[in-house]
């Protein structure tokens, strides 16, 4: 009986915090695309390469990089790009490094001109490209122009960089998902702590909540956030901020440690806030706090991260007990009696 609620109400959370984490995934990408986080991101972690702005600004107008930059809002302006593949880096970079001009290409003696003069404006930068180019020196006594090498090492440059920069990303925007999970959790009122008592005390609640998130589970959460939206109103969760008029000898007011109440003021009358505590409580008040900060920190993990978990406890609520194996039954037939074999 009580696994059973226990199952219910934890599945009443996941969904919860499964819908808060949509929504803070969608608020995310909007500043991120509003901000060009991820196009911000590359151009820093290039700086940090090349070493050189004008370099890094003549690797973004190089044609390969050009083509595939987003156009901006005025004509003829373009953004820098938030992706970029590893062979169209190394393919500008050797035609920039041999010559300078975007449009030439590349041969082994330009790229070690180019080199000789990139250790005047980037002494680092030229000593690892010198690294990246192995024998380039010993080739061109040759006559050899080993460019797929060449290529092959930036590319591999390149990819190492890029891991470094999408685990810098990932915890930037981690953080930013702590911040907009909880605001979110505010702006709403997602209380954990709130919600869990709420679903421990009304059992008919938390069953709907269960067989609606049952009927949901195996919906792609990557296209399920308009499906979310049309039926989380229906499912009666306890979020969201309500008001109510004042009973008795209640009182409005925000003072500290004083028996009133939490209220804003419409048209003149007090409405007292019926979803937060006393201002004396201070019990109250601190699980209001912890309710919202668990929400704001199961947001971080992630819409795919709850989803998942949300199907695994529904399945685990659709299996049910193991059925214990049924009685053996004795029966009652008499058996025939043997036959006697003669003597003789």
């Amino acid at each position: 009986m009580y696994l059973d609620a226990i199952l219910e109400v934890a599945i009443g959370l996941v969904f919860a915090w499964l819908v808060l984490s949509i929504g803070t995934m969608q608020v995310q990408e909007w500043i991120s695309a509003l901000l060009s986080l991820r196009a911000r991101f590359l151009e820093q972690q290039l700086l940090n390469m090349l070493g050189s702005k004008d370099l890094v600004e003549r690797f973004y107008t190089h044609p390969l990089i050009r083509s595939i930059s987003p156009p901006g809002k005025k004509p003829g302006e373009v953004r820098r790009p938030s992706y970029i593949p590893a062979q169209r880096f190394a393919a500008a970079l050797l035609k920039i490094l041999s010559e300078g001009q975007p449009s030439s290409g590349a041969s082994g003696l330009d790229i070690r001109e180019g080199l000789r003069n990139l250790r005047q404006t980037s002494p680092a930068v030229a000593a690892v490209l010198e690294q990246k180019l192995p024998n380039l020196e010993a080739s061109l006594e040759r006559g050899e122009l080993n460019l797929t090498i060449w290529r092959a090492e930036l590319e591999e440059w390149f990819n190492d960089a890029m891991d470094r920069l999408s685990g810098a990303y990932k915890r930037c925007a981690q953080l930013w998902s702590l911040f907009i999970g909880l605001g979110l959790a505010l702006l709403f009122n997602v209380d954990t702590v709130a919600i869990a008592r709420q679903l421990w005390r009304e059992p008919t609640l938390r069953q709907v909540i269960a067989q609606q998130a049952a009927s949901k589970s195996d919906t792609d959460p990557s296209t399920g956030v308009k499906q979310v939206r049309q039926y989380v109103d229906m499912l009666g969760l306890p979020v969201g901020w309500s008001v109510r008029a004042p009973a008795g000898d209640e009182q409005c007011g925000w003072q500290l440690g004083k028996p009133v109440y939490p209220a804003v003021w419409v048209g003149g009358e007090c409405r007292l806030l019926s979803t937060l505590p006393r201002m004396d409580d201070l019990w109250g008040w601190l699980s209001k706090i912890i309710g919202i900060l668990l929400s704001g920190l199961a947001a971080t993990q992630g819409a795919p991260f709850w989803f998942d978990v949300l199907q695994r406890l529904v399945n685990l609520r659709s299996a049910g007990p193991v059925p214990s194996a049924p009685p053996k039954v004795e029966t009652t037939e008499e058996k025939p009696p043997k036959s006697e074999e003669p003597v003789g």
